[in-house]
């Protein structure tokens, strides 16, 4: 809640199926926890939910999602105006940096990419709406959560910018992870 700065006053538009715990968690509880309230969409369709944003404050999605809504409002050449969006936030897949510029030239609003597992509850890292929004970057641990990237044959940690698998730890990850 406190990573997306999500209040009572927050209407968020789920398009994510409930079904996997980044649509379930991220997208429907944490809203609801904060005392936000949701508009569902049986089935995710970019004119209609883009018609759907009306006094919708917070939209978490996959990167192919933005990708679709991007195309609409491409198409209709308009930007979002009037809509008190605020927040975006984007995880499931690797957030392509294009994506990210024209999503933002669109709506003026910064699309916030995050990383997580199933096993992990389910977010590791994330672009906090307290932080500026570090484009092309997973964010930071959330608290409690450490991070490391390690190479998989050796186990060791590796250098910045190198080529690695993300490991972490922390009470949120399951047992055995």
């Amino acid at each position: 809640i406190a990573a997306g700065a999500l209040t009572a006053d927050d209407h968020s538009l789920v398009v994510l199926p409930f079904a996997h715990l980044f649509g379930l968690v991220v997208a429907g509880l944490a809203p609801l926890l904060a005392g936000g309230r949701l508009t569902t969409m049986e089935r995710f369709h970019p004119v209609r939910a883009i018609d759907a944003l009306g006094d919708v404050t917070v939209l978490v999605a996959v990167p192919a999602v933005f990708a679709a809504l991007v195309s609409v409002l491409g198409k209709r050449a308009v930007k979002l105006a009037g809509v008190p969006l605020r927040v975006a936030i984007c995880g499931g897949a690797p957030l392509d940096a294009r994506l990210q510029d024209r999503w933002f030239d669109l709506t003026g609003v910064e699309l916030r990419q995050g990383y997580g597992l199933t096993e992990a509850g389910p977010v590791c890292l994330f672009n906090r709406v307290s932080l500026p929004n570090a484009r092309g970057s997973l964010g930071v641990p959330f608290p409690g959560v450490s991070v490391e990237v390690r190479d998989p044959a050796s186990g060791r940690a590796v250098a910045d910018g190198v080529v690695g698998e993300i490991c972490v730890k922390g009470e949120n990850v399951g047992p055995g992870y």
